[in-house]
């Protein structure tokens, strides 16, 4: 049986009760490995408020598209880190932990594949001689997550902010510097 109120690792994974709280016509289950302390600590603490708050707040049309846009933004910072590391070895002995999540229709699923593709592409680049920059590397890709959990959560102001780091660490990725610090880290016929 999976909890999926602890890792396979007995770390905590926050949030459990508000995604069985939702009632839904379509419910499964994902599970993922992780490799990385961030994004292990994202998916454990963030990753079930995030999809309570989305089912809700797509039950309007407008938010429904607004949620598939920042999504599409949060892979596409995905698949340039996936470019980056796309050379690279995943370690052989990579330690990992295992993560359950409910999920109640595509959104959900495409922000947690986002999360796990950045996880293979953080541990490959930080067993590298990229190492140094790695967590550096992932500024945009958490700001874009930032950016989507501020708006299911209503939170403008912050979705500001959020949008002005990320365009300060477009400019200076654009400038060859990168930033510190940054990384912890439907249409109207789809129906959840």
């Amino acid at each position: 049986m999976i909890d999926l109120n602890k890792s396979s690792k007995g770390l905590v994974v926050k949030g459990v009760d508000r995604v069985l709280a939702v009632k839904a016509r379509h419910e499964e289950v994902v599970t993922n490995k992780v490799y990385t302390w961030q994004i292990s600590q994202t998916l454990r603490k963030d990753v079930n408020v995030v999809v309570a708050k989305m089912f809700h707040k797509r039950l309007r049309f407008e938010n429904q598209l607004r949620i598939r846009a920042l999504l599409v933004d949060l892979q596409e910072e995905a698949q340039a880190l996936i470019g980056i590391s796309q050379k690279l070895e995943m370690p052989a002995k990579a330690l990992s932990d295992t993560v359950s999540h409910k999920v109640f229709c595509e959104e959900d699923k495409m922000m947690i594949e986002a999360l796990v593709d950045v996880d293979r592409a953080l541990a490959k680049m930080l067993n590298s001689e990229m190492a140094e920059v790695a967590v550096d590397n992932c500024a945009l890709f958490f700001a874009a997550f930032g950016r989507l959990k501020n708006f299911v959560f209503d939170n403008h102001k912050f979705t500001r902010d959020a949008a002005a780091q990320s365009q300060e660490a477009n400019v200076e990725s654009q400038n060859g510097l990168t930033l510190e610090g940054h990384c912890p880290g439907a249409d109207s016929q789809h129906h959840c």
